[in-house]
């Protein structure tokens, strides 16, 4: 459930048309909630801080990277590729 939450919010709102600017203020205040959900679920509160910053970071650079525009397969390929490298330098490279 929640692997899809973060796709489905911005495409449930935005649809293919675009996000108007009052939408957009919904939309991070939806993402800033869902992040701290995300964090707690994955813990304490202290996962809020690396989880939740990280999936609102995320969730922002979905939305910039072509998911405002519709652009939902764009937008997926830049998360899922900074994610990938994040995971990288994590668990290949002992970074944290």
């Amino acid at each position: 459930l929640f692997r899809l939450i973060p796709i489905a919010i911005p495409i449930f709102f935005i649809g293919v048309h675009g996000a108007p600017k009052m939408l957009m203020e919904f939309l991070v205040i939806a993402i800033f909630y869902s992040s701290v959900a995300f964090g707690l679920a994955h813990g304490s509160i202290m996962n809020v801080f690396v989880q939740g910053v990280g999936g609102f970071a995320w969730c922002i650079l979905f939305l910039k990277c072509g998911g405002m525009n519709g652009k939902f397969c764009t937008a997926l390929c830049c998360t899922t590729a900074s994610h990938a490298l994040y995971n990288m330098a994590v668990y290949g490279f002992g970074v944290t």
